[in-house]
């Protein structure tokens, strides 16, 4: 058996495998590898078809999938598979790296969304209860939402889109105390975090892209952070697996020369909490620990790391 010169071409591509009733072959070597030309019975078949998208996989701007060993670097990569139906039609993925602010106004710029000085923001809305958005206030509350599938604690586009609506009540946000253009208006009074995500596009993506451009990305809510582990929703256990593909691709990619980062990077100081969608009190909210599997109440001024998620 010879290497399809026709199928290295397409290196996100792969062949089926070979069965009485449809005759087509899998190379045995590895899913996803370069397609094989092969004979069978005397008939000389190329079956290519294009490579699902599945959990750690590369998800490119024109919606295609690939691994990231077969990186494609004649398309733009804007994140990484951690969410995958069996057909890997649809999913979520979450961005190639981390969302940061402006040190001079605290501001984020989508223009340059991984190049701020910031690594780290606030929820923001200190003191602001988010109207029609749920408080999980207790550790009962959020399991019980885990195992009902809570379309709050399962999907933060909506989530995302009332904390950016949200004006503050704060005092010190509506006496003045705090003026915008400052840390401490970007960490208590404005929905920092909300906005950035909803602004964001990936670098070398229009910002009025359909499908991938602003305003389709998001904060991810609870279980979406925790599926980005790896947890077990029926047993409410925390796992790793997804993770390790994640930051497997990641790394790779960065390999590759593409502006990423790992969800743990051990080249930025601090913690590995990340920012979610999930409001407890209006002045906490739940943060995770994407490293240990840690979940806190966290002040809405707090500072923490922030992915955003989108779905295809």
């Amino acid at each position: 058996m010879a290497a399809s010169p026709a199928c290295s071409m397409f290196p996100r591509w792969y062949c089926d495998e070979w069965t009485c009733e449809d005759g087509r072959y899998k190379n045995k070597a590895g899913i996803n590898d370069d397609c094989l030309e092969v004979e069978y019975k005397d008939i000389s078949c190329l079956d290519c078809v294009p490579a699902v998208c599945e959990i750690g996989s590369v998800y490119y701007a024109d919606g295609t999938c690939g691994f990231a060993q077969n990186y494609d670097g004649s398309k733009i990569p804007v994140g990484i598979v951690f969410e995958a139906d069996t057909e890997g039609n649809h999913g979520k993925i979450v961005n190639l790296n981390f969302l940061t602010l402006s040190d001079v106004d605290y501001s984020f710029n989508p223009l340059d969304p991984y190049g701020g000085n910031v690594t780290q923001m606030s929820w923001g809305l200190h003191g602001t209860d988010v109207i029609n958005l749920t408080n999980y206030s207790t550790a009962e509350l959020r399991n019980n939402g885990l195992k009902n599938r809570d379309e709050q604690l399962f999907n933060g586009n909506p989530n995302t889109a009332l904390m950016a609506a949200t004006k503050p009540t704060y005092s010190r946000c509506t006496d003045g105390t705090f003026a915008p253009g400052t840390q401490n208006y970007a960490r208590y009074c404005y929905p920092t975090a909300a906005l950035a995500a909803l602004a964001f596009y990936p670098p070398g993506v229009a910002e009025g892209d359909p499908a991938v451009g602003a305003g389709n990305w998001y904060l991810p809510a609870h279980a979406e952070l925790l599926s980005l582990r790896g947890y077990d929703f029926d047993t409410l256990t925390s796992k790793t697996d997804t993770r390790n593909a994640v930051n497997k691709a990641l790394n790779i990619l960065i390999s590759k020369g593409v502006n990423a980062s790992a969800l743990t990077n051990s080249s930025l100081a601090g913690n590995w909490f990340y920012i979610n969608s999930t409001e407890i009190t209006s002045t906490n909210y739940i943060s995770h620990d994407i490293s240990g599997g840690y979940l806190i109440q966290y002040n809405k001024f707090g500072i923490s790391y922030v992915r955003v998620v989108l779905r295809f």
